[in-house]
């Protein structure tokens, strides 16, 4: 996910190359002890790209824009990609933002916009990707709160009860007459 992996792609293939080598054929629990350790590693260094946006946001309709905020906490410029993963799939609907670049030790807020269908709380993952699309790292889970379906409820339950009440009038009006 950094900006330009070219620059250590030598050490990294060292690392790698060191932690399967033929020298630790013969010792083989020391091998995985090492690869152990280079995979320990690059968990910590994963872990300090995140996003630190939580908690609900709530939409008046059935759209808005998400607020996110992604925070590198490593010593060089990183390139994510940011995936939303509701639960159900079917109720969110979604812009990609494309990839989003974040300085080093800095912070890049990006708004996406979307759209939820049904009313009530819709729990959402977010997923930080590579730039290819591949999952990166899940950083935390948020809830959509849309409010839309139940103002269109709202709406429909008074335009009947007008339309009952309406059609009750006009019975007791035309039997009035005779």
């Amino acid at each position: 996910v950094t900006v330009d992996p070219l620059s250590f792609e030598d050490s990294y293939r060292a690392a790698i190359l060191r932690s399967v080598s033929a020298n630790w054929r013969s010792d083989v629990e020391r091998g995985r002890s090492l690869l152990a350790s280079v995979e320990a590693d690059l968990a910590v260094e994963e872990s300090k790209v995140t996003t630190v946006s939580t908690g609900t946001v709530t939409f008046t309709g059935s759209s808005g824009s998400l607020p996110l905020t992604i925070s590198n906490g490593l010593d060089q410029a990183v390139e994510v990609g940011v995936v939303l993963q509701a639960e159900p799939s079917v109720r969110l609907a979604y812009a990609p933002p494309g990839l989003v670049v974040v300085d080093a030790g800095r912070r890049a807020s990006i708004e996406i916009p979307v759209e939820v269908f049904g009313s009530g709380s819709l729990p959402v993952s977010v997923i930080l990707t590579d730039r290819e699309g591949r999952p990166f790292i899940t950083t935390t889970d948020l809830v959509i709160r849309s409010t839309a379906a139940s103002a269109v409820a709202a709406i429909v339950v008074i335009v009947g009860a007008v339309s009952l009440l309406a059609m009750v009038l006009w019975r007791f009006r035309k039997q009035g007459s005779r």
